[in-house]
């Protein structure tokens, strides 16, 4: 019969922790990208993106949904708060949005700065529900308690 492992108390581990302790093991502690902002602010930065040497364009741009298309809930407080590049300083501007990621009635906007580094700004408040767990927009919960917003 194999061996399973135990944990340091002596008890024994499920094969799905097992296998996670193994490649933690092989991979190393963390394979996740380190950012270099090192408080817990709202504002981001994507800089050295390795981009590939050819580029395909595609010809049918009638049919790409743009960020100009549609209509958004946004708190201008919390928006106008995060036009500022995070590392020059410098105020950015709506019209260089480079690429919009929605999240239900929230976006993360990738908005380019004149200093070459793509911002992401948030149009809504967003919270944890867990303390490394993944952010939600509170636009997304309060529309889905019908609080009023």
């Amino acid at each position: 019969m194999a061996e399973r492992q135990r944990s340091r108390t002596g008890g024994f581990i499920s094969k799905k922790r097992a296998k996670s302790l193994d490649n933690i093991k092989f991979f190393g502690k963390s394979n996740v990208a380190k950012t270099t902002n090192t408080d817990d602010s709202d504002f981001n930065c994507v800089s050295d993106i390795p981009f590939p040497d050819s580029i395909s364009v595609d010809t049918n741009v009638e049919n790409t949904p743009s960020w100009r298309d549609g209509r958004r809930i946004v708190e201008l407080g919390h928006l106008a708060s995060q036009l500022v590049c995070c590392d020059c300083g410098g105020n950015l501007v709506l019209n260089n949005i480079t690429k919009e990621t929605r999240y239900g009635f929230g976006s993360l906007l990738y908005i380019d700065c004149a200093c070459g580094i793509i911002n992401v700004v948030e149009t809504n408040k967003r919270h944890r529900r867990k303390p490394k767990g993944p952010k939600a927009f509170d636009i997304n919960l309060k529309s889905a308690l019908g609080i009023k917003f």
